[in-house]
């Protein structure tokens, strides 16, 4: 059945009604549900016990989880921060409950073992003709900044030339070089192929498959400028 007003305009049927009434009812509290606006854990990379800051926003109280457990987990106000010393590699959780639905965050943290190694890199350009070339900065935030390159291999048929701080290296296809032991990975890189007589800068590029990766080896050194 549907109701006729006066003025020949027609209103919606009676259950359509009781549902668009219930939908009013329901937004404040849609409009309540759980979120996290940001978590963030840093250095991502991190030598062993060395202490990582972990910083959030919710919309509510909160519960921070660490796999495996470390001291100083558990509820929280819904903004702060806090500081964890992980010996292993771990998983944080951030957990907000809410009425209708709750909201989780995921954030892994990567404890250096006695050695470890890591492909560093990223997609080549051709920003001269002599050269194919890629560029990248490894900041404080994503790597402890007691990390150290212990030797940095070649893994292509092809020379690099690796670029760090003052140092230059060229590595020979499928060669290794520890010239940059001890250096921090904390910085700006440059890694460079030349490009042969017999090719050109985009052919050059195609034989790379347009990335440049090195591979490398690193360790924990000492602590720096007062870092732990």
């Amino acid at each position: 059945m549907i109701d006729v007003r006066r003025d020949g305009s027609t209103l919606l049927p009676r259950h359509e009604r009781l549902l668009v009434l219930a939908m009013l009812c329901i937004t404040p509290w849609m409009t309540g549900c759980a979120q996290i606006k940001s978590f963030s854990v840093a250095p991502s990379t991190v030598c062993p016990g060395e202490t990582v800051e972990i910083n959030w926003t919710a919309s509510d109280k909160v519960t921070l989880n660490a796999s495996p457990p470390l001291a100083g987990e558990g509820e929280g106000p819904a903004e702060g921060r806090r500081a964890l010393a992980p010996e292993r590699s771990t998983r944080f959780t951030l957990t907000v409950p809410g009425l209708l639905k709750g909201d989780q965050r995921e954030w892994d943290v990567h404890v250096i073992p006695r050695q470890s190694d890591r492909l560093l890199g990223g997609i080549a350009r051709c920003d001269d003709a002599r050269f194919v070339t890629t560029s990248f900065t490894i900041e404080q935030t994503a790597m402890s900044s007691r990390a150290r390159v212990a030797s940095i291999a070649n893994r292509y048929d092809r020379a690099l030339i690796v670029i760090k701080d003052d140092i230059v290296v060229e590595i020979p296809s499928h060669g290794a070089t520890d010239r940059f032991k001890t250096v921090p990975l904390v910085g700006a890189w440059v890694i460079r192929t030349p490009v042969a007589q017999n090719e050109t800068c985009d052919t050059a590029l195609d034989a790379v498959s347009g990335r440049l990766t090195i591979k490398t080896v690193m360790s924990c050194g000492e602590s720096v400028h007062g870092d732990p």
